[in-house]
């Protein structure tokens, strides 16, 4: 573990901060403990913004389990639905790594698996589960371009913001402020994009059919 990866888990709120004294970071058994649980869900597939959420859940005193939705992978009668599918279509493997990394999939036991509650629910009562499996990996890859575009117009977007905040902020509080503020914007982002290309799914759809 090297400096660089401790200040990027701070800066994404993975890792609490440290003690200060003076010009000294002072890091304890707990922070060892937040570094051990970090390597080890990395490792099983889940994203630094995965863990972020789940560490800040658990900050507020939130439910993890809640937090997740496992609370629905069980029926209101008790009964087991399904929490995942196997995604026994072909899936090249930069678009596996990327369904992984969104949070949409992830390999148990080598085997990738659709994971998205969503999806999940949709796609286990389709009467063809194959052919509903294959246009969501086909949907995934054919926007991929145009979302990494959307992406970097709203980065450009919000370091400007930032920039702007620092040139206002009391050097005091520009450290934390910052990172906060910067995470708030990220998150912002992804709501708005995310609203404009369900809004932009649902016209085209509705101008089609009509």
């Amino acid at each position: 573990m090297n400096t660089r990866n401790i200040r990027a888990y701070r800066e994404r709120g993975l890792l609490d901060p440290p003690q200060r004294h003076g010009r000294l970071a002072i890091y304890s058994e707990v922070h060892l403990a937040q570094l051990r649980v970090i390597n080890k869900l990395l490792s099983k597939g889940f994203t630094s913004s995965h863990i972020a959420d789940f560490f800040a859940a658990m900050r507020s005193g939130h439910d993890l389990v809640e937090m997740l939705g496992l609370q629905d992978v069980l029926g209101a009668d008790g009964t087991e639905q399904v929490a995942a599918l196997p995604l026994d279509v072909h899936v090249a493997r930069a678009d596996a790594r990327r369904m992984v990394a969104t949070g949409l999939a992830c390999f148990i036991g080598g085997q990738l698996m659709l994971i998205d509650p969503e999806l999940v629910g949709i796609v286990s009562r389709a009467p063809d589960r194959r052919h509903y499996l294959a246009t969501i990996v086909e949907v995934f890859a054919s926007t991929q371009q145009g979302i990494a575009a959307a992406a970097e117009d709203a980065d450009s977007v919000i370091e400007e913001a930032a920039a702007q905040l620092r040139d206002v902020t009391v050097p005091r509080e520009r450290g934390v402020e910052s990172v906060r503020v910067l995470q708030d914007y990220r998150d912002l982002a992804a709501i708005v994009i995310s609203r404009q290309i369900d809004e932009a799914v649902r016209g085209h759809a509705m101008r089609s059919s009509a």
